[in-house]
């Protein structure tokens, strides 16, 4: 794949995670994908046959941008006393809950629900959240203390549902310190 195709394929995939997180998945068009994009009619088209194709696409992107920044967090979290690691873990919900960080939340709240009535795309989002629920572990626990898997899945449905609630009823971005009490409560 030449520099050129990749490029064009990333610019897709974030106008396609911009456009749904703007405006749903029922925008989720080739032709409208092109439009926002800037580019000539059936560029989209080229990437990405089928819808399902463009989905994927938008997932793929999606899980390498949350992956990046749920790795950077668990870096800075790493020798980090659970308080801290609640605040930096608290950043990062407040990141996702506004500006350009709410669009890619709304995105994958939309993403996730078309996936799942997508049978073609279920291994993918299952691979996603495995992946997704290692980088996790490095947030919520020193690499030393016990495999608590489901204290990682209580902290990311957690952030998940808050975030969930946040775009739903069309609340502001949280605090730094709301967020930090929520995670007290969890773990």
């Amino acid at each position: 794949m030449t520099s050129d195709s990749s490029d064009r394929r990333t610019l897709v995939a974030d106008t396609a995670l911009s456009v749904i997180g703007r405006l749903g998945t029922r925008a989720l068009t080739h032709r409208g994908i092109d439009e926002a994009a800037g580019l000539p009619a059936g560029s989209t088209s080229w990437s990405c046959r089928r819808r399902v194709d463009l989905l994927r696409l938008a997932l793929e992107r999606l899980h390498e941008l949350d992956a990046a920044d749920l790795a950077a967090a668990a870096d800075r979290c790493a020798g980090q006393p659970e308080d801290r690691r609640r605040e930096i873990v608290a950043d990062l919900v407040v990141d996702w809950a506004g500006g350009e960080g709410r669009i890619r939340s709304g995105a994958r709240v939309e993403l996730f629900m078309a996936a799942s009535h997508e049978p073609e795309l279920h291994g993918l989002l299952r691979e996603q959240l495995a992946s997704m629920s290692v980088i996790g572990n490095r947030l919520t626990r020193e690499p030393d203390d016990s495999d608590d898997a489901a204290r990682t899945l209580v902290g990311f449905w957690t952030i998940e549902g808050f975030l969930l609630s946040l775009l739903r009823s069309g609340l502001p971005a949280p605090s730094r310190d709301d967020v930090v009490e929520l995670l007290r409560h969890v773990w």
